[in-house]
């Protein structure tokens, strides 16, 4: 494998990470996994999204506290995806490909997870939803 090679501080610079502002963001659904959650032991659905120049994941459950998270995002995906939903039965190959825009926060540190990170916190459809207007003018 070919190296960069960097100084000390040139390494630490850039290894050092640099958080999303908390706003809305385009971004891509990259990848989708069924898991089941390890605290609970409930089933969910883990999304690594591609927001700007970074991969961010999220897990998407039939929870209460999820429940807005989870309609939200099958919303932005369009209206295949929600009609699934709205079936009450979606999974992880409804989500891959879709390009949505993502709320971004930043979740303070703690003893588990030190320093502050970027979270999604809902989902939206993207703002250019490509509609084409069929009608002669």
């Amino acid at each position: 494998m070919k190296v960069t090679v960097r100084t000390e501080v040139d390494a630490v610079k850039l290894a050092q990470r640099k958080l999303l502002k908390p706003a809305w963001y385009p971004g891509r659904i990259t990848e989708a996994l069924e898991k089941v959650a390890q605290r609970s032991g409930k089933d969910t659905i883990e999304l690594s999204v591609t927001v700007e120049d970074r991969s961010l994941r999220t897990w998407l459950s039939d929870a209460e506290r999820g429940a807005a998270l989870m309609r939200h995002c099958c919303q932005a995906c369009g209206d295949e995806v929600f009609q699934r939903y709205e079936a009450g039965e979606v999974g992880q190959d409804d989500f891959p490909g879709h390009d949505v825009e993502v709320k971004i926060g930043i979740q303070k540190g703690n003893r588990a997870f030190p320093g502050d990170r970027n979270i999604i916190e809902d989902f939206r459809a993207p703002a250019d939803s490509r509609v084409v207007n069929l009608r002669a003018g």
